[in-house]
């Protein structure tokens, strides 16, 4: 890794939004500690598995869950994804909390998508729910 990489990676693991990134395939190969710190998962428990399987959203009321996107309807409609929405995401641990989350596609500059990038923030003031799952729902 070269000086600008070392560079861009310390600033990815400062910055205190959690930052998951996945694959085209929804694979995830990267989790920041801010993620790893709102979420409950560990960088090494989550690379390489699916994002659909360990980030969880509801809308905000916890009734309606708030699926990540596949990568075609996200090239379809960004703007849609690229606002920040308030959702309910499900922790490891089985808690909940209000999070702001944007979801973007990664490109290169040559407009071709290489994955997508969930960027999400701790509400604050609004902490944690207890309990199983969101409204009942299990969500391991």
């Amino acid at each position: 890794m070269d000086e600008h990489e070392r560079w861009l990676a310390t600033i990815l693991t400062s910055i205190t939004d959690g930052v998951i990134a996945a694959d085209a395939m929804g694979v995830v190969k990267f989790v920041n500690a801010a993620a790893e710190r709102i979420s409950g998962w560990q960088q090494p428990e989550v690379v390489g598995c699916d994002l659909a399987e360990i980030y969880h959203a509801w809308d905000e009321s916890g009734e309606a869950p708030a699926e990540i996107p596949p990568l075609p309807s996200l090239l379809e409609a960004p703007e849609q994804y690229r606002e920040r929405q308030i959702r309910r995401l499900a922790r490891k641990d089985g808690s909940s909390i209000l999070v702001e989350q944007s979801i973007a596609p990664i490109s290169d500059g040559s407009k071709a998508v290489s994955g997508s990038v969930v960027v999400f923030r701790e509400l604050a003031g609004h902490g944690t729910c207890a309990g199983n799952g969101v409204n009942g729902h299990d969500l391991h």
